[in-house]
C-alpha cells in the first residue's frame, strides 16, 4: 500500500498565486480559509498539478500560469513509501523540466512523457484516484456508489494495495497447477518404473533358469573332437599308402614276366 507524506509546498506564479511556501510536515489538518476566487483550491490544485501535470479543471497553459508573467514554477517535497523526493515542475508556454532530486538519485527530464512516466511509478496511483484521495471540489464531487464497478475496484486496488492479494492468488494459482504437472509427470514415471520392474524380474528368472554351458569345458570337447578327426584321418592316410604301396609291387612283379 502506497503511502504518501507532504512535507513543503512552493509556488512561483501558479494561476493567481505569485509566491507561497507552506510547511506541512506534522501539522495534523491543515484549515484553508478565504474569500471565494482568493486561491484556496489553486493550493490543492497545485498538489495535483506537480505531480501529474495537469488539474481537475484539464486547464490549459495559459491558464495556469499567472496573468503577465511567462512561466510557472511548484516545488513539492513528499515522502513516498518514507524515502524523500523533491519534486519541481516548471513550465513555460513551450516547454515543461520535471525535476525528482532524492538523497539517493537525481534526475531532470525535458521530455514531458518520460518525466510523467518517472512519476506515476514513484506514485503507483492514477490520477483519477489522487484526486478522489485528496481533493473533492465543491462543484465536484462523485457519489462514490455511482462509479462504475470496474472503477470502484481499482480504487480499493490501489488504496488497500488488494493487487498484492490478486498477485498472492495467481501466484498460488500457477503453482498449483505446476504442481499437479509434476504429481502427473511422477504417476507416469512411478507406473513406468513397475512396468520396467516387472519385466526385469521375468528376464531374471528366465536368466536363472536357462542352461549355460561351460566355456573351458565347451573347448576341451572341441579339442578332443578335432583330434578324433585328425585320428580317423591319419588311418585313412595310412590306409591309402598302403593300399598305393601294394598296388605299386604289383606292376613291379608284371614288369618282371615281361
Amino acid at each position: 500500500m502506497i503511502n504518501i507524506q507532504f512535507l513543503t509546498l512552493e509556488l512561483y506564479n501558479y494561476r493567481k498565486i505569485s509566491h507561497i511556501y507552506l510547511s506541512l510536515a506534522n501539522k495534523g489538518i491543515v484549515r484553508v480559509e478565504g474569500k471565494n476566487g482568493a486561491g484556496k483550491s489553486s493550493i490543492f490544485e497545485s498538489i495535483v498539478w506537480i505531480l501529474f501535470g495537469a488539474d481537475s479543471r484539464r486547464s490549459s497553459v495559459s491558464s495556469v500560469i499567472k496573468i503577465g508573467e511567462s512561466s510557472v514554477k511548484g516545488t513539492l517535497v513528499v515522502n513516498i513509501n518514507d524515502k524523500r523526493y523533491t519534486i519541481t515542475r516548471e513550465r513555460t508556454a513551450t516547454s515543461t523540466t520535471i525535476t525528482v532530486v532524492s538523497n539517493t538519485d537525481d534526475k531532470v527530464f525535458t521530455n514531458t512523457k518520460d518525466g510523467q512516466e518517472y512519476l506515476n511509478s514513484l506514485l503507483n496511483i492514477t490520477l483519477d484516484t489522487f484526486y478522489q484521495l485528496i481533493f473533492l471540489r465543491q462543484y465536484n464531487i462523485s457519489n462514490f456508489f455511482e462509479l462504475t464497478d470496474l472503477y470502484q475496484k481499482n480504487f480499493f486496488d490501489i488504496i488497500f494495495d488488494f493487487s498484492a492479494f490478486t498477485d498472492l492468488h495467481e501466484y498460488y494459482d500457477a503453482l498449483y497447477k505446476y504442481l499437479n504437472t509434476i504429481n502427473t509427470k511422477y504417476e507416469n514415471l512411478k507406473s513406468w518404473l513397475t512396468a520396467f520392474l516387472i519385466r526385469l524380474k521375468d528376464e531374471n528368472i528366465k536368466l536363472q533358469t536357462l542352461e549355460i554351458p561351460n566355456e573351458e569345458d565347451n573347448i576341451e570337447d572341441k579339442i578332443n573332437e578335432c583330434k578324433i578327426e585328425a585320428d580317423k584321418l591319419k588311418e585313412k592316410i595310412d590306409e591309402s599308402t598302403k593300399k598305393l604301396e601294394e598296388e605299386k609291387n604289383k606292376l613291379l612283379t608284371k614288369k618282371r614276366y615281361y
